[in-house]
């Protein structure tokens, strides 16, 4: 499976991992974070996915820089999702 694409359930699974908050202080402001992933891929085989620290390390990036591209003002994404989601826009009855 570790050359297999990542299933949804995979990836949520990794990012609730990586998202703890003990998780995100460790990884605040270090350069050699191997041993952090290390423990984030030993965590994610015990709930039954067989991936590499390198493999989490990868698709973690790869997330975050696909968010930094919607978070951009100028993202086309970014037109399509309002400001405030939890806001409901008055509807113009013209």
């Amino acid at each position: 499976m570790a050359g297999a694409d990542w299933t949804a359930e995979e990836t949520r699974t990794l990012i609730s991992l990586w998202g703890q908050s003990h998780v995100q202080a460790q990884l605040d402001g270090v350069a050699q974070n191997r041993p952090i992933y290390e423990t984030i891929a030993r965590e994610h085989a015990d709930a039954g996915y067989d991936r590499t620290w390198q493999q989490c390390r990868t698709i973690i990036k790869n997330l975050q820089q696909r968010y930094r591209m919607c978070d951009l003002p100028s993202s086309p994404v970014r037109a399509v999702i309002p400001a405030k989601p939890n806001v409901v826009q008055p509807q113009n009855d013209s």
